[in-house]
Order: C-alpha cells, then structure tokens, then sequence
C-alpha cells in the first residue's frame, strides 16, 4: 500500500512534466516552421533577379535565367548592395555627412584644371546648383540604397564609355567593344548568379561609386518639384563613324546634364570625366555641363563647370583617324551598322 501510495503522489509530478514537454515540443516545431519558412522565402529571392529598364527606368522582377527586354532593349540587372557597402555608407552619411564647399577658383585643386571654365554664367549656375542640391539634401531623408545598377561588359550596342577607348588595348579598345556589341545582337543575356555577386575587396569601391549614384538618384526623386532630377539616357552620334551611341548622365540640374564622381579628394585626371563631359553635354545641345565631386574622406561636395568643345574636338581627331585607316576595325563598325539599321 505504502509503494502505490507513494506511485499515486508522483503522478501528479509526472504530468506536469509531460505537460511541459508537450509545450516544448509544440514550441520546437513553431520554430522549426519559421526558420523553414524564412529559408524558403530567402531561397525565393535568389531565385527572383531584380531589373530596371534603360529607357523608361521602370523597376520588376524575373525568376528566368536571362533578362529580359522592355521598351526594346535588354533591361539592367540591380544588384542588392553588399553589407560592407551599406554599412559604410550609412556610417558616411552620418559622420562625417554631406557639406557643400564653394567652388573657390583660388584652390591648386581648382585652377590646375583648364577645362573648367570660369566666366560668370557657368560659375553663377554651378554655384545655385550646389545650394539647392544641399537644400535638397537637408530636407529629405537619406536612405541607403539596397540594390544598384549592376555594370555588364556584355552589351548589344556601343556605349558613351566605348567611344573614350583606345584602338591599341586588345582586352578593352574599341575593336573588342565592337565585336562584342556584334556578338550580343539579338542575342539573350544571362542573368548573373547571386553568388558571384559578392564584390572583392578592389570591387567594393566600384560598388560604393554605384551606391552613390542611387542615392542622389533617390534623393532628387524624392523632390521632382525642384529643378533636380534623375539621370536620363541620351543618344550622342558620333559623324566621323556613323553611328550612334548611348549613355547616361547621372543626374540632371535645370535640363544640364551632371556627371558625378566620388574620389578621395579632389585632384582627378581630364581622362576620368572629359570624354563623357563631351559626348553628354552635345548630346544635350551644350558645350558645357556640370561636374559633381565628392570627397569620400570628408564629405565635402563641389559642383564645377566644364567646357566640353575641347575635349570634343580632341574626340573627333581620333575618330577621324579610325575611319580613315581602314582594316579590321571599319569592316567591323560596317557590321555593326547594318545591324542597328536591321534592328531600327
């Protein structure tokens, strides 16, 4: 009597117990559900690729293995911005943050460069154009972006960036980009794995210059009544080849088209902005535009005129040379204007 007695008064205790197990179990299984449901949801937006249209800048999605065309042409793919690209970003744009700096002709940094023009138009524009971009910037809210515009050396039609090539370089001149153009025409092109999308450490200041460009992009929409706005694509034709070529500025003030550039400080080389200033601004009907640029150390911001009719003048002695030699290079551009022609 004394043993069931004794077995009677631990059941209770034993209950207890299974009751507390079941809890747990119920509870393992709950969480177990979730984490299966987030990998399934992660596993779904690697699957999804995410685009935007070079032409209208409409935005989607895709799960196929190639991109896909909208308005005509082959749409870019958005890349999601890399952990070490955001958090440097958002710590930059706390500390030390965006400060406009006078575009003072006075500065070595400033007057070394010829193509910066210093009549007082040019000077008075750039000058109101950095006063209401930095109005712009203190009135909005300053969101890190989480995609960017992936760069892809495959393309089935020439760029601005082409036409600034070199014919020596075998790997990067002008004949490769030809050819290449020639090579994707009509063809589909295959959505880069999100895999490889992980930027080496030289990669990550590619991907921080394009980061950059998203964020003035979503800043001035975020104020379309003011006289900022997004990037749009532009046609440049290039008389010495016949052909034509596309490209985008990064930014617009007042219909002037703005190239951007994110550097250390402020001393940059002709070669890294001259060409596009060129080709832009008469793409646009200019002989000038705007150059933005940023200092990465400390934040500072500059907008500087530039004249473009030099630079385009040296441009078309070196066209002029291409097509008057002849060779491989012509026979090449003969294809790829038949081609454009067939596909227009």
């Amino acid at each position: 009597m004394g043993a069931e007695r004794m077995r009677d008064e631990n059941n209770p205790v034993d209950f207890r117990l299974q009751d507390r197990w079941n809890k747990v179990r119920e509870g393992a299984k709950h969480r177990a559900s979730e984490i299966l449901a987030d990998i399934a949801r992660k596993s779904e937006q690697r699957r999804k690729t995410r685009w935007r249209c070079r032409v209208c800048s409409e935005e989607g999605e895709i799960e196929s293995s190639t991109l896909v065309r909208h308005c005509g042409e082959i749409v870019r793919q958005l890349a999601p911005v890399s952990e070490e690209s955001r958090l440097w970003m958002e710590k930059f744009l706390n500390e030390p943050g965006l400060h406009f700096l006078d575009y003072d002709l006075t500065k070595p940094d400033i007057a070394h460069i010829d193509h910066f023009l210093v009549d007082n138009n040019s000077v008075s524009i750039a000058a109101q154009a950095s006063k209401e971009l930095y109005e712009v910037l203190n009135c909005s809210e300053k969101i890190t972006p989480s995609y960017y515009e992936l760069y892809n050396h495959r393309s089935d039609h020439l760029r601005v960036s082409d036409l600034r090539k070199t014919k020596k370089s075998k790997k990067r001149g002008i004949q490769t980009a030809v050819r290449t153009a020639i090579k994707w025409h009509q063809r589909e092109f295959p959505v880069k794995p999100n895999k490889s999308l992980v930027p080496s450490e030289i990669e990550l200041g590619v991907e921080l210059g394009n980061v950059f460009d998203e964020f003035f992009k979503s800043l001035v929409e975020q104020n379309p009544t003011g006289k900022w706005s997004a990037g749009k694509r532009v046609k440049f034709h290039c008389e010495e080849l016949d052909i034509i070529v596309s490209g985008s500025p990064d930014l617009f003030y007042d219909g002037i088209p703005v190239e951007m550039k994110t550097l250390p400080d402020f001393r940059i080389s002709r070669k890294r902005f001259l060409p596009q200033i060129a080709m832009y601004s008469h793409s646009c009907g200019l002989d000038w535009m705007l150059l933005l640029l940023i200092s990465k150390t400390t934040g500072e911001f500059r907008i500087i005129p530039v004249d473009g009719k030099k630079g385009l003048q040296d441009l078309r002695k070196k066209w002029k040379k291409w097509a008057n030699s002849g060779g491989s290079l012509m026979s090449d551009f003969s294809i790829y204007r038949k081609l454009q022609s067939n596909a227009n």
